[in-house]
């Protein structure tokens, strides 16, 4: 320990001893005090009624006033500025009433007739707004800052009772005779007056805190208490000539003084009080807990109606006016509480950006919609919307323009609802609407009016943008149901839409029960979540992803012309899920980054792969919105290449029309950032968006995928001939390479190798499989052939 930290400790321990020391002189001097009172006639007689005055009156009396206020003064570490000052106010009365009672016992009491008012008067005149002080101060240190609405129940309780006080016993003690000098009427009634702004304190602190009272607390209120009953008793007694100096009311003084002492003694722990749990505090209810503060206005009305015509004193009135003013105060307060508790009320189940009603008020007004189904017999519909791509308008665009978007949806699809229906936001960009006494069919028809509705592009920000919805309908009929399970059918039935190329889905209840449906499709979720968060080790008990690929040929002369790997969900038991199955999942969950990753890293290490094979040929990976629009992917892909030792054009990036939409400029310099490295860029699905001509002019592609829509009747069908016909003048046109999907017969085949296609994709050479099958294949076999052959003609 340091030198000066142990000084301090030192000088904290001696503070604390010196407190000590002084309370328990205070207390010696008080039992002894107490001890006095029955035995005083006989002390007078063996001693002299001036001697023992002089002990005990002047030299104990005193010596509690002191010793308390010197425990008082040398106050501990660790106390706020606020509370030091509010004990050392009150050793500031001690000492000032220990003065007063000195002066009146050395100097007054030995003159021929005793002045009144004197300086004694004064000094213990003083007690009182050094006390007032002193609750006040330590109090708020205490306790802390207590609102208005506290202070005004404290006011109306505490000006109530001293009302009622002064009407019992105020205006025998001031009565006053004709020609009293002003000084004399001043100072008699100021104690009167001092005692009934205690009794008012004290009271309106007691109700403040309550059943919160603490040790410290409970001392400072039986010490006030105690010196303002012994006050108000000595006055009477004084008025009535049956005051005995020396007996039994003294020590009431004294005890009150010592009480006040103890509780500013150090203690291992302080127990403050917590303002904000007295505001909330509820024992008993509302009723009982006004109940002070109402019997306090009620008695002041009543004291103010009885005494006209002068039957109590003015200052009783004063104070019943006081209680009545807080009174109205506290109801003025309490208006406009309840006011603002209904703003609060009405602002919690109203969602912050669309002002539409929240996932609270959705709840609430489904339990009372279900409830009301019930009794009427009626069904209760419930329809839950996402938009489709919206994760995509915020990543490219930002959040304040998908803000922009949220809100637009939400004013266009509340214009087209029906009277009664409840719309809310439940968060991100999923809403809900709640149809009561609206069954299966009719809910249907209103999910494919929203539909729609998002037909027409909205304005956002001076950029026009088509989203999508997905609805998933659930119905329950009368008394079927609560409102959980509403929700859960609606949730699987939203599944249901964003994993089929359908738009709207309603719950069926033959494929299973829904608790299993949406239990199991919450558990792939976490699935998903904790195998695409480990960077590609596969988590034990859990599920990973798995690259497939499949072969793209040239239609000329069946080469192998490269492969797309395509991402499969090997999940904990072994089965392997479609991306039909797990794409939505991995979309409303915010997992396409980790995916694309993920994929981005397999596809390059299966072109390092094929290479170590001799197979040279691309690997095509699919795209997201999300990615293509991200400005750093141009950067990660060139480190995977580095790190990989694979070259830029043994990667093809692909990516689908519908990807496009959000912000077209930002994806072409996403492209051409990665056009620069070496990469090719396919566009996926050609023929299936809504401005294929366009992209193929603005964007920087090489090579366009014929959607397997277009290869259906080839052959069979010659409108179907001529489309694709065409296309492919088009894209030869443009420089590009064409590639027809969904070949899966010779047939096909043959007809798009007449119409000029180049490549081919599809189950007529390989479904997609794990590459080291492929390279087990004659494709693969042919192609590495061919390289070596290449190999040696170089060599």
């Amino acid at each position: 320990m340091a030198e000066g930290e142990g000084t301090v400790h030192v000088t904290v321990r001696a503070r604390t001893r010196i407190r000590v020391g002084a309370f328990a002189l205070a207390v010696v001097a008080l039992l002894v005090s107490v001890a006095c009172v029955p035995v005083r006639a006989r002390l007078d007689a063996a001693f002299g009624a001036g001697a023992t005055a002089f002990v005990i009156d002047f030299g104990l009396y005193n010596l509690v006033y002191v010793a308390a206020a010197v425990s008082l003064l040398p106050t501990r570490r660790g106390v706020s500025a606020r509370e030091r000052a509010g004990w050392w106010s009150l050793a500031a009365a001690f000492a000032l009433s220990a003065l007063g009672n000195a002066w009146y016992t050395l100097v007054l009491v030995h003159l021929p007739e005793v002045p009144y008012p004197s300086l004694a008067d004064a000094l213990w005149l003083a007690w009182y707004p050094l006390n007032y002080v002193a609750i006040i101060l330590v109090l708020t240190a205490r306790v802390g800052r207590f609102p208005l609405s506290v202070w005004l129940d404290g006011l109306v309780a505490g000006a109530g009772a001293a009302a009622v006080a002064a009407a019992l016993w105020f205006e025998p003690l001031t009565a006053m005779e004709q020609g009293t000098p002003l000084a004399t009427v001043v100072v008699s009634m100021a104690y009167p007056v001092f005692d009934l702004l205690l009794i008012c304190l004290l009271v309106g602190v007691a109700y403040m805190v309550r059943l919160a009272a603490r040790r410290w607390l409970a001392l400072l209120g039986i010490g006030f208490v105690a010196t303002g009953f012994a006050d108000v008793v000595s006055a009477v007694q004084t008025v009535d000539g049956t005051y005995v100096e020396g007996g039994w009311l003294d020590p009431v003084w004294l005890l009150g003084v010592v009480a006040l002492a103890a509780a500013a003694l150090p203690a291992r722990n302080v127990e403050s009080i917590d303002a904000l749990s007295l505001v909330t505090q509820r024992n008993g209810g509302s009723l009982r807990v006004m109940a002070v503060p109402l019997a306090s206005a009620a008695g002041s009305l009543a004291l103010l109606q009885l005494g006209q015509g002068d039957r109590f004193p003015p200052v009783a009135g004063v104070f019943a006016g006081l209680c009545i003013l807080g009174a109205g105060l506290r109801a003025a307060l309490t208006f406009r509480d309840l006011a603002r508790l209904a703003d609060v009320h009405r602002e919690a189940r109203t969602d912050d950006l669309t002002r539409l009603a929240n996932r609270r008020a959705l709840y609430e007004g489904a339990e009372r919609t279900l409830a009301a189904a019930a009794r009427s017999g009626s069904p209760t519909s419930l329809l839950l919307i996402d938009l489709d791509g919206f994760k995509e308008v915020n990543d490219s665009l930002g959040h304040a323009v998908g803000d922009e978007l949220l809100v637009a949806f939400a004013r266009r699809t509340e214009a087209s609802l029906p009277a009664g229906v409840l719309l809310a936001r439940l968060g991100g960009d999923e809403f809900a609407v709640l149809a009561a006494g609206t069954g299966s069919a009719a809910a249907v028809e209103l999910a494919w009016r929203l539909v729609a509705g998002t037909s027409e592009p909205y304005e956002v920000s001076h950029v026009r943008l088509s989203v999508d919805v997905s609805i998933g309908v659930a119905t329950l009929g009368a008394g079927v149901g609560g409102r959980g399970d509403l929700l859960r059918q609606a949730d699987v039935a939203m599944y249901q839409a964003k994993g089929s190329p359908h738009r709207v889905a309603t719950f069926d209840r033959d494929n299973g029960p829904e608790d299993e449906a949406g239990g199991e499709r919450l558990a792939l979720l976490t699935r998903l979540r904790e195998g695409l968060a480990t960077g590609g080790v596969r988590p034990a008990g859990g599920g990973h992803l798995e690259l497939h690929v499949q072969p793209k040929v040239t239609l000329a002369d069946g080469r192998l012309d490269g492969v797309e790997a395509l991402a499969r969900w090997r999940d904990h038991d072994g089965r392997l899920l479609a991306p039909a199955e797990f794409l939505p999942l991995v979309q409303r969950g915010g997992l396409l980054p980790a995916l694309a990753a993920e994929v981005l890293d397999g596809a390059v290490r299966i072109a390092a792969r094929l290479a170590t094979a001799g197979v040279e040929v691309p690997v095509s990976v699919n795209l997201s919105a999300v990615d293509i629009h991200d400005a750093g992917l141009p950067g990660r892909v060139a480190a995977l290449l580095a790190r990989a030792g694979v070259p830029p054009a043994a990667l093809v990036v692909e990516l689908t029309e519908d990807s496009l939409v959000t912000d077209p400029d930002t994806a072409a310099g996403v492209l051409a950032a990665l056009r620069a490295l070496g990469v090719r860029v396919s566009l996926d699905d050609f023929g299936t968006g809504y401005s294929s001509l366009a992209y193929l002019r603005r964007l920087p592609v090489d090579e366009v995928k014929l959607d397997r829509s277009f290869t259906v009747g080839v052959g069979v069908d010659a409108a179907a001939d001529a489309v694709i016909a065409h296309t492919v003048g088009l894209v030869h046109a443009l420089g590009l390479h064409l590639v027809a999907e969904g070949v899966e017969d010779e047939g096909t085949a043959e007809r798009l190798r007449e119409l000029g296609c180049d490549s081919g994709q599809g189950f007529l050479w390989a479904r997609p499989v794990p590459v080291e099958e492929l390279l087990a294949g004659p494709l693969a076999r042919a192609a590495a052939e061919r390289g070596d052959r290449a190999v040696g003609v170089v060599g």
